[in-house]
């Protein structure tokens, strides 16, 4: 669990406060506090103030730490971000193929676009589920990323027919038990986008009854009964 500096840190930066996250962050790290988070936080906080060179040095410090574990890959990212934004291309792309490794499978694709959401860097997130589905062109988590960002995370009413579709390939290729809901409620939240409200009220009610406790959920089954004035 992280520690209380930790928590102020993580929760100023998602308030987008990142130069006062960064200094909470930091003392957590200097306390000796080692959450996973903890070690992105510090990295994400450098990129979103703009502090590449910090950006740079954070994730050495990362890789250092963790050469071969869950953060390499953050670490890599982070590094190819910072050498990105100082102009540095070849620097940039070495870390970049550095922090999938050899032989990427789908999901090693779809695992680093996880990464580069996180870093808010939504093309790079959008290549790389393009490339997972390259690779395997029934990779639900890719069909359900791409669905979701056109969607919410860089909303585009001219893909929201391309969302419903690659929400419905979602639905068909899901393990019933991992991805198989998340892919329902993005499939009626695309119906909801559309305007089809009548439509979407079940697959997202399917998708709030096997997980009640989920915020999201609930809140786009609420959604879709306002629309409909129920």
């Amino acid at each position: 669990m992280p520690s209380i500096s930790a928590s102020m840190g993580l929760t100023l930066l998602d308030s987008q406060r990142p130069d006062l996250a960064i200094e909470h962050l930091d003392a957590a790290a200097a306390a000796g506090d080692d959450d996973h988070w903890v070690g992105v936080g510090r990295a994400r906080a450098r990129y979103f103030a703009g502090d590449h060179a910090g950006l740079a040095a954070v994730s050495a410090e990362l890789l250092e730490a963790h050469p071969n574990d869950a953060l390499t890959s953050w670490a890599h990212v982070g590094e190819a971000l910072a050498f990105r934004a100082m102009g540095d291309e070849g620097a940039a792309a070495q870390h970049f193929e550095a922090s999938l490794g050899l032989d990427a499978t789908a999901e090693d694709y779809v695992d680093r676009s996880l990464v580069m959401y996180e870093f808010r860097e939504f093309e790079l997130y959008e290549r790389d589920l393009r490339k997972s589905l390259e690779i395997d062109a029934e990779c639900a988590r890719a069909a359900n990323g791409l669905a979701w960002l056109f969607l919410e995370l860089a909303p585009d009413p001219d893909r929201y027919a391309e969302a419903l579709a690659l929400a419905k390939l979602a639905i068909d290729w899901s393990d019933p038990l991992r991805e198989f809901f998340n892919a329902t409620d993005t499939y009626g939240w695309a119906l909801y986008r559309l305007g089809r409200f009548s439509e979407a009220l079940g697959p997202l009610r399917e998708a709030e009854a096997h997980n009640p406790y989920r915020l999201l959920h609930r809140v786009h089954v609420a959604a879709a009964k306002k629309a409909l004035g129920r």
